[in-house]
């Protein structure tokens, strides 16, 4: 395949993989429908088995494009979703273009094309980010027409919008006056974005398969914005780092990439890959090809240097010839611009590690459950053959049908005692989910929170307010300690009850899955480390103590809240399903053999001859068999699943 060729079958690769993850959903629906249908779904199992289906049909796959300004960030998203249109929908010009967060994708639930925009002075409440995304009533939106590129590119010019304000309101917005421009036609007047946040739901073939574009303003805006760097570029899974080819890696690239790229906590799974835009300045009709690959090449080896990452994360490309190769259907220069390199990367590492992260995040557990159902009624129908053969020639007579069902009975009575002794046991682990609970309570977050804004507020010097919201961390860090420790002891106690279960039932498959805090407390740690160059920053010292309080909650605090909701929620799910593999396997044998012994008792008490009876038998048998060969091939094609997807981001 050639690589002109590449450019259109991105939105194929995606189509692929969101149809991949509806393929996984109707296998979760297929099993909790067989479960039901068996009488083997305990709510807490058809719960868990729901949300993980809702998860992956509201899965999104998140790209962020940062970089200064300049860059070519939003030229190049033009390249990749606009190319249809054969012009510039996402206003990219020469300058400062994108100048408010600006987050691109299909809402499923909501298939309108619009653009939502959130007022620059939402800055001045003390409502987190996070809170005003979820809030509909401070936003102005306006709907999109897709068959109208002249009144989209129109609205979509929002977000390059300006507006000139006073020192003294561009102060009390957040903004620094030295990152701002000056508005030469009225003195003492500056131009801070007119939006805060925009937000654009378009249906389009790539945003309709799940992805998700997040535009960025350039450095000035990063750091007027602290949301953007703490919570939302943090959590893309992947990030494309805009650099120009003509200058490479500049002083101030070094410090955004360390600043709000290269951090320790971000969720950047699907990697982290430099674009070294503009190479068409590069390019050298006089000296030829030769020098000009050359020449590239020599800024890539630089480039992977200086940022510390693999020379395959450094992609040379020109976003502007990739949008006029486009528009004039050329693929010689399509081809040059290497745009189809960079689609080629979103389908085969992007979504590739993306697929790993669903197998994490959902398979894995699924499988386990399958694999449970399949051996039980393996184990059940062995065991039934067995003793139907021990029958042999013998007339299967009611008294023989009759001695069969005590035998099962007894077995089915050995597994509901167990599944008493398992209930104890889940009580035990929910009595300690409820102590790990406490020790992240939200109550004594929101009360930590009360506490410290009180201080903050009554604090006579900055050096005083920067030791509170130091404190603020140390405090959360030690409930997280305390925490810690806890989960250790209720992870021995579970094991222990594992190890004990494995045993008796011979199931080496069933494990238990451990409490997991580790992506959370990293995130804390890194929050922790901004929060410390935020305190340490020579423009804190002098920024007005409202404005400070008022910054240090709406992004250091509320960011932290949510982690220690993800935290919490976590305790509740250690809580719920810290045993439910173990539950689950005793339920479904003692289910199963309380309809053998229904059915054998009714075979041995009608009356019929010999073989109708051994039919019967017969039948019992084909039915588990039935049972076990559905669980098996819903299993059987989960577990094919990483190597579909494998083949198509291959």
């Amino acid at each position: 395949m050639g690589e002109a060729t590449h450019l259109h079958c991105l939105s194929e690769k995606v189509e692929q993989y969101s149809d991949w993850k509806h393929t996984v959903a109707r296998d979760i629906k297929a099993y909790r429908n067989w479960l039901i249908q068996h009488g083997l779904g305990s709510e807490d199992i058809i719960k868990r088995l729901n949300a993980s289906v809702h998860s992956l049909s509201t899965d999104q796959l998140s790209i962020a494009f940062v970089g200064e300004f300049s860059r070519g960030k939003t030229e190049l998203i033009n390249a990749l979703l606009f190319a249809d249109f054969n012009r510039r929908i996402l206003p990219s010009q020469a300058g400062r273009t994108t100048m408010c967060p600006t987050a691109l994708f299909f809402e499923k639930t909501d298939p309108r094309n619009y653009i939502r925009l959130l007022p620059i002075e939402t800055r001045k409440s003390d409502v987190a980010m996070v809170d005003l995304v979820k809030r509909g009533e401070q936003w102005s939106e306006f709907a999109i027409d897709t068959s109208q590129p002249e009144q989209m590119n129109l609205l979509l010019q929002y977000v390059a919008e300006t507006k000139s304000v006073s020192s003294e309101e561009a102060q009390s917005l957040g903004f620094e006056q030295d990152m701002l421009d000056a508005d030469e036609t009225c003195e003492g007047y500056y131009f801070v974005p007119k939006w805060r946040h925009a937000e654009i739901s378009l249906d389009s073939p790539l945003l309709r398969q799940g992805l998700r574009i997040l535009d960025t303003p350039g450095l000035n805006a990063l750091g007027s914005e602290p949301e953007l760097s703490i919570g939302m570029i943090p959590k893309a899974h992947a990030v494309l780092y805009m650099l120009s080819a003509d200058t490479g890696v500049t002083a101030s690239d070094m410090t955004s990439w360390h600043n709000y790229v290269n951090v320790e906590g971000a969720d950047h799974r699907a990697g982290r890959f430099a674009v070294l835009n503009k190479v068409d300045i590069l390019w050298d009709d006089l000296q030829g090809d030769t020098y000009s690959v050359a020449n590239i090449e020599r800024m890539r080896r630089d480039t992977a240097k200086k940022l510390n990452m693999s020379l395959e994360d450094v992609l040379p490309l020109s976003a502007k010839q990739a949008m006029h190769a486009q528009a004039k259907h050329d693929d010689d220069l399509l081809r040059k611009s290497a745009l189809p390199k960079l689609e080629a990367l979103i389908s085969e590492r992007i979504l590739q590690h993306k697929e790993g992260l669903i197998n994490e995040m959902f398979l894995d557990d699924v499988m386990s459950l399958l694999m449970s159902s399949e051996k039980v009624l393996t184990h059940r129908l062995r065991k039934l053959k067995t003793e139907c053969l021990q029958l042999g020639e013998n007339v299967v007579d009611s008294e023989a049908l009759k001695a069969l069902a005590n035998k099962t009975q007894q077995d089915q009575e050995r597994y509901h005692k167990k599944l008493v002794a398992l209930k104890s046991s889940h009580r035990l682990t929910e009595s300690q989910g409820e102590i790990l609970k406490e020790l992240v309570s939200l109550n004594d977050f929101k009360a930590l929170e009360n506490k410290t804004r009180t201080q903050l507020e009554h604090a006579w010097s900055t050096f005083a307010m920067s030791n509170l919201m130091a404190n603020f961390f140390v405090q959360l860090e030690q409930q997280l300690d305390a925490l810690y420790l806890e989960t250790k002891m209720a992870d021995k106690m579970v094991e222990m009850i594992y190890k004990r279960f494995r045993a008796e039932e011979s199931v080496d498959h069933l494990s238990a899955k451990p409490f997991d805090m580790h992506k959370q407390r990293k995130q804390l740690n890194d929050l922790n480390r901004q929060l410390k160059r935020f305190r340490r920053h020579p423009k804190t010292l002098i920024t007005e103590q409202t404005i400070l309080i008022k910054r240090f909650f709406t992004t250091f605090v509320a960011e932290a809240r949510l982690l220690m909701e993800a935290i919490y929620d976590e305790a509740n799910r250690w809580s719920d399903g810290a045993l439910m593999p173990i539950i689950q396997f005793t339920r479904e044998q003692k289910k199963t053999l309380e309809e053998q012994t229904l059915e054998l008792k009714e075979m041995a008490g009608v009356c019929r001859d010999q073989r109708e009876q051994r039919e019967a038998l017969q039948a019992l048998m084909h039915k588990l068999q039935e049972q076990r060969n559905k669980a098996s091939a819903i299993r059987q094609h989960l577990a094919q699943m990483p190597e579909l997807a494998a083949n198509f981001t291959g």
